[in-house]
């Protein structure tokens, strides 16, 4: 039986950040609805995440300028994309604790979040679009749990 193709939205013209994980990632086998597709790390101290990362799984550590200001870190393992490093530097971020972030990709954030909305997930802010990467909503699923869901451009 023929595996199905994953769904693929229409692309746009590419910023860094779409480039830099476009040349970094993986081309197979692409993104599909109600996968992980990515992983980010949110941290207040990045030379500490950064260091202990790379002593402890070997992994490196790409910049990448953000168009707002700033620096997100690509990261990789043995030259393979398989995730971010996000500096929590905005000082309404300072009481939020570091952690994972994972985002599931879906066919369609619009209606996949109002799904989501009307099974009792809570989004915790608008949905938004990352340009070039891909429109997002940030939920806190019903057990309390949060997680960010992805539609992407690529």
């Amino acid at each position: 039986m023929a595996q199905a193709q994953p769904h693929t939205p229409k692309k746009s013209s590419a910023t860094s950040k779409t480039r830099s994980m476009e040349k970094s990632a993986p081309k197979e086998p692409g993104w599909s609805h109600g996968r992980f597709f990515w992983n980010e790390l949110m941290v207040h101290d990045l030379d500490r995440a950064k260091s202990f990362y790379k002593q402890t799984l070997g992994w490196s550590f790409d910049p990448m300028p953000m168009a707002g200001g700033g620096t997100y870190w690509i990261i990789k393992s043995s030259g393979q994309l398989v995730g971010g490093v996000f500096e929590m530097t905005d000082p309404a971020m300072h009481q939020k604790p570091e952690g994972w972030i994972a985002y599931i990709a879906v066919d369609d954030i619009d209606a996949r979040t109002q799904k989501a909305l009307a099974a009792g997930a809570q989004l915790m802010k608008p949905i938004f679009d990352i340009p070039e990467v891909g429109r997002t909503a940030i939920l806190r699923e019903p057990g309390g749990a949060m997680i960010c869901w992805i539609t992407p451009v690529m």
